[in-house]
């Protein structure tokens, strides 16, 4: 249950620093407030330039949650064998 709770909180403030037009000082020390790492959730975050810049996972991704038309935040998981 905690796993599912910190993606959802991390795209809800994300939403609010988005909507807030927060700038990367304050977006940052928002988050700071909140989140922690090391943590058991890794954050990615998209290349500067996107899927212009770099061809990887997190910009597709993140394209993707953009074209949806829901917040760019996604969460990535690797399948492991038992």
């Amino acid at each position: 249950k905690d796993r599912a709770l910190t993606p959802r909180r991390f795209a809800e403030l994300f939403s609010e620093l988005v909507e807030d037009d927060a700038s990367p000082k304050e977006s940052l020390a928002r988050l700071g407030k909140e989140f922690r790492t090391p943590g058991h959730i890794p954050i990615c975050r998209e290349s500067t330039g996107g899927l212009k810049k770099r061809r990887g996972h997190t910009e597709l991704s993140v394209s993707i949650a953009r074209l949806a038309g829901v917040a760019p935040v996604v969460i990535g998981a690797e399948m492991l064998q038992p």
